[in-house]
């Protein structure tokens, strides 16, 4: 009864976080390297869960191109799926990219979707600094508006370097995320079927 109970759960489970995924938007590119075990940052993962348990609301993954910094945070939205609510699973999340979110923003026709994500419980954005730069101060306002609610987790991911960070959206930014979130740094991916810790030689870096 015991491993039926366990097949059936996780049989289920692996549905409710499919379905998850696709509500909050989670692209299929990330999805599928997520289930192939590839760009897998185990490290990063266990970084961003034990800054968030400890409460911060917002954590930045700083890393270069490969380093599984978007899986990571694949991985962490979908973390909620395990908790259990009145009985059923309990989600509500929302990924987006910096630049996408930038264009519904001035789009009419995409309120609903800036609106579910300015209120999403848990939320990506992904690719900070590939939006147009003078867009930069609407990524500056979600940001804030999410500092100060206790209830809302905020994931950022940038392709930029802490230097490069500062340059783009200011040090004052990035210094208010040190102060009431966390900074965490993507910097080794370990390939399918590899040990986190292997010997560097074994490690892919970007």
């Amino acid at each position: 009864m015991t491993d039926l109970r366990s097949e059936w759960e996780a049989a289920f489970g692996r549905i409710y976080r499919k379905t998850f995924a696709e509500l909050a938007h989670i692209p299929s590119r990330i999805l599928n390297l997520r289930e192939r075990g590839e760009l897998r940052n185990t490290r990063a993962v266990q970084e961003v869960l034990g800054a968030v348990r400890a409460g911060k609301r917002t954590v930045l993954l700083l890393g270069r191109p490969g380093t599984g910094k978007s899986v990571a945070a694949a991985e962490v939205l979908l973390a909620p799926v395990h908790r259990l609510q009145d009985g059923g699973p309990h989600f509500v999340g929302e990924w987006i990219t910096a630049r996408e979110y930038c264009e519904a923003s001035y789009d009419h026709d995409q309120r609903g979707r800036v609106r579910d994500v300015q209120r999403a419980l848990y939320l990506v954005v992904d690719d900070l600094g590939l939006e147009q730069p003078h867009d930069r101060q609407r990524i500056e306002g979600l940001i804030s508006s999410r500092y100060d609610d206790d209830a809302q987790v905020t994931l950022l991911t940038t392709n930029l370097t802490g230097l490069e960070f500062q340059e783009a959206y200011g040090p004052r930014v990035l210094s208010r995320l040190r102060e009431v979130g966390a900074v965490v740094a993507c910097s080794e991916v370990v390939r399918p079927g590899e040990r986190q810790n292997a010997p560097s030689g074994a490690e892919e870096r970007s």
